[in-house]
């Protein structure tokens, strides 16, 4: 009998972290792993584990800043591993570590009761480990469907 497959929604969720994270479309982009992205999304998977997708597309905006169109070129994604940094009350600090993030390194903060998140962001750090970007990210329940 084989023993019972985790469900990675259960581990994450039971570990304070949501399921997915994503930013709004970042209009310059950040140039992140070699890539150019626009739009940024981390998928978590079990335990210490997450997909980073990195989203290169420029999109047409409308009067509101709503995106209304653009290009269609395949995002990157790199695995990575969040390694526990910090904890502070509600806000947890972690570390991103995946192919291409030693520079610009990357962090991410979650602040939030238990396993319901209220507010995420990404931090890109440069040299001698400052903060370059911060990126607000919005907790969604479910990964998007045509997330790779």
């Amino acid at each position: 009998m084989e023993a019972p497959q985790d469900d990675p929604k259960t581990t994450m969720q039971e570990s304070g972290t949501p399921n997915t994270l994503e930013s709004l479309y970042l209009s310059a982009g950040l140039f992140i792993a070699g890539h150019t992205a626009r739009r940024i999304r981390l998928i978590f998977g079990k335990q210490d584990s997450a997909k980073l997708v990195l989203d290169p597309n420029t999109c047409t905006l409308d009067a509101y800043g709503d995106p209304v169109g653009g290009t269609r070129i395949a995002a990157r994604t790199v695995d990575v591993k969040l390694a526990p940094m910090q904890e502070e009350g509600q806000r947890k600090l972690l570390n991103l570590k995946g192919e291409g993030l030693s520079r610009p390194a990357l962090r991410l903060v979650i602040v939030g009761n238990g396993d319901k998140p209220e507010t995420a962001r990404l931090l890109v750090l440069g040299e001698e480990e400052k903060i370059t970007a911060i990126v607000p990210l919005q907790v969604l329940a479910d990964p998007p469907q045509d997330a790779t």
